[in-house]
């Protein structure tokens, strides 16, 4: 059985990047952001076994844990990629 990584903001950018290289490294990856066609077509270019949750972390994160128990797989490594863009702005001023 291969490990999990579970993967938010994983729809683009570096949250897709990170889910490529961890599957091209042989792990079960969890894709989560909130579109799903984007993660759908990600999935299915990634070498390896891929599940797609969508999920607004900004609103629905509680119910991210009772979506991966419903896969019935154990996660190994978290990329927290979500966020959003406003924390950027509120940084650098």
């Amino acid at each position: 059985m291969s490990e999990v990584a579970l993967v938010t903001g994983a729809s683009s950018g570096i949250g897709a990047e990170f889910a490529k290289l961890l599957s091209a490294s042989g792990y079960e990856v969890i894709l989560v952001a909130r579109r799903s066609e984007l993660m759908a077509q990600l999935a299915q270019e990634l070498p390896g076994p891929a599940h797609v949750i969508a999920c607004d972390l900004a609103n629905e994160a509680p119910s991210l844990a009772s979506k991966v128990a419903a896969l019935g797989l154990q996660v190994d490594v978290l990329v927290n990629n979500a966020g959003f863009r406003h924390a950027w702005a509120l940084c650098r001023d």
